[in-house]
């Protein structure tokens, strides 16, 4: 649960078998399942920045679960949507900045005098964690885009910046987000942040 200025963000990833064998499907799930994720890391980002907060968790565990959900549930869907051999290059590179976009630590050290009892993620993590979901989103993209092409049925991607820049108002509400609707086995990923007060630089 990501807790932030007393609203709760339950963030649900649920980790299925690819279900869809189309690539308008997938395209539908690149947006539900991984855009929306990172439109919300998004809204973390620029509270923490526009606050002047030094800690950025809610925004790198966003990321994160993006990351995680398009490398073991969108990318499969789209290698299984039925062009393979022209999307899995494509997946197959995501699906390793995935694994850069997991590795990234709390850079952060505690600092109880700061109200920061424990390592957290910074600006500078949140930074390269952004670049790497926002790289992993636009090889989606071209997967699902070439691979219809081939197909004779072309999806053109939707209209959105490369790199979109975060917004900076506090949400009024999140979204509770839940991915999958048939499902041959699900995992769910659940992001847990414990209550914290941010200290100002």
């Amino acid at each position: 649960m990501l807790v932030r200025g007393g609203r709760s963000f339950d963030l649900i990833v649920g980790v299925a078998a690819p279900a869809a064998t189309t690539f308008a499907q997938a395209q539908a799930d690149l947006q539900n399942q991984v855009v929306l994720v990172v439109q919300a890391g998004d809204t973390y980002y620029g509270e923490s920045q526009s606050n002047y907060y030094l800690d950025y968790t809610d925004a790198v565990l966003a990321y994160q679960a993006a990351g995680q959900a398009g490398a073991t549930s969108l990318g499969p869907e789209i290698d299984a949507a039925g062009a393979a051999s022209i999307t899995s290059p494509l997946t197959h590179q995501a699906w390793a900045l995935n694994a850069q976009l997991a590795a990234i630590t709390k850079s952060g050290p505690a600092n109880a005098s700061n109200g920061l009892p424990s390592a957290y993620f910074t600006k500078a993590d949140a930074d390269k964690a952004k670049a790497l979901v926002t790289q992993m989103v636009s090889l989606y993209d071209q997967a699902i885009s070439q691979g219809s092409s081939s197909t004779g049925h072309p999806i053109s991607p939707p209209s959105v910046p490369a790199t979109p820049a975060p917004v900076v108002e506090a949400p009024s509400f999140l979204p509770v987000l839940a991915f999958g609707t048939v499902v041959a086995a699900i995992a769910t990923v659940v992001i847990t942040r414990s209550t914290r007060r941010n200290a100002h630089v």
